[in-house]
């Protein structure tokens, strides 16, 4: 008796998409009024729970969960709808927040900018085949220009760092208020708080918009697998690496950042700042593949308590991170899971 092939293993593990989902994902105007929905939540949740302490931060938690969980839902319109239903819902959402917001600029700029574009050009490439590694490029290099040409565009300052001075005097003017008078040490370890966050924040805006976006995508191909909708890249997030002519960006970086000044310097240092981050991510997913390569668990659970508490030991992984573009450390490692 001749015996038949067996399934695709992928075939094997689709599942039914749950009614409700289906709802929103597949219907422009229910998709986008959940996309609004999430995105004005935060306000929503303070005007009817705010006065409540207890419901009230349990509620601004979970609309900023919902806020954070745009780009997933964009994702997965494109990979499920295809491109031009996505465009479809994108401008049902875009009319509804010009209603909202009274047509303002800069919100508008803020929603199309950062979470229709760069979501939908990253998860287009995913579906391309081999096309990992430049989508997670695609997506940094696409936030970082969106992220300076709003600070750019949303104030009458002189530079990008006179206006994040402007967002971030309100942040240290009770710190400010609070140092005890005649405490002239303590004033001035308020005021270095001050003039360092003011250099880094743009970088470090860039890079929580990254991983934020970047975890989005990968949930809604994750998503989209399960359901059997996904076609494209399949590599997972352990095997994540930087370009290796990123190298030079990052070394050029560092040399503006000590030998220019004014906007060079400053661009040049969050560019620094930025570069030096990812590569902590890529040593981040080298360590972590070669502790579960060795089946030591527990240790994979003490790395991410040690990188939550322990700052100092960021430094060491971004090192890992730069020495895996040359050495390739997870050439003889095997994936056993294909986690994403």
């Amino acid at each position: 008796m001749n015996q038949q092939p067996p399934e695709p293993e992928h075939a094997q593990q689709v599942a039914a998409m749950p009614p409700v989902m289906d709802f929103f994902l597949t219907k422009r105007f229910p998709c986008a009024f959940l996309i609004v929905f999430m995105l004005t939540s935060s306000i929503l949740f303070e005007v009817t729970l705010g006065s409540v302490p207890l419901l009230g931060l349990i509620a601004a938690l979970l609309g900023t969960l919902l806020l954070t969980a745009v780009p997933a839902v964009f994702a997965l319109a494109l990979l499920g709808g295809g491109l031009k239903y996505t465009l479809q819902v994108a401008a049902i959402a875009t009319l509804a927040i010009m209603f909202l917001s009274s047509a303002s600029g800069l919100i508008l700029l803020i929603f199309v900018g950062f979470f229709v574009v760069p979501t939908l050009l990253v998860t287009q490439r995913l579906q391309l085949p081999q096309q990992f590694q430049q989508a997670s490029w695609l997506l940094l290099s696409s936030l970082f220009a969106l992220v300076f040409i709003t600070l750019w565009f949303s104030s009458d300052a002189s530079s990008i760092k006179a206006t994040v001075t402007l967002i971030c005097e309100p942040l240290f003017a009770n710190m400010l208020k609070n140092v005890p008078v005649g405490d002239a040490a303590a004033l001035l370890q308020v005021q270095q708080l001050q003039s360092n966050i003011i250099f880094v924040f743009p970088g470090m805006l860039v890079f929580s918009l990254w991983l934020v976006w970047w975890w989005n995508i990968l949930f809604a191909r994750q998503t989209a697998h399960k359901y059997g909708f996904f076609h494209g890249d399949d590599t997972p997030m352990l095997h994540f690496a930087m370009p290796s002519h990123t190298v030079y960006v990052l070394l050029a970086a560092a040399l503006f950042a000590n030998i220019a000044d004014g906007g060079l310097q400053y661009i040049s240092i969050n560019v620094l700042l930025v570069l030096a981050s990812m590569y902590a991510v890529q040593g981040v997913a080298v360590v972590h593949l070669w502790l579960r390569s060795k089946g030591m668990s527990n240790s994979v659970v003490i790395m991410y308590v040690m990188l939550f508490f322990w700052v100092p030991i960021i430094p060491l992984f971004m090192i890992i991170g730069l020495l895996d573009i040359w050495f390739n450390f997870r050439r003889n490692m095997l994936s056993t899971t294909g986690e994403t």
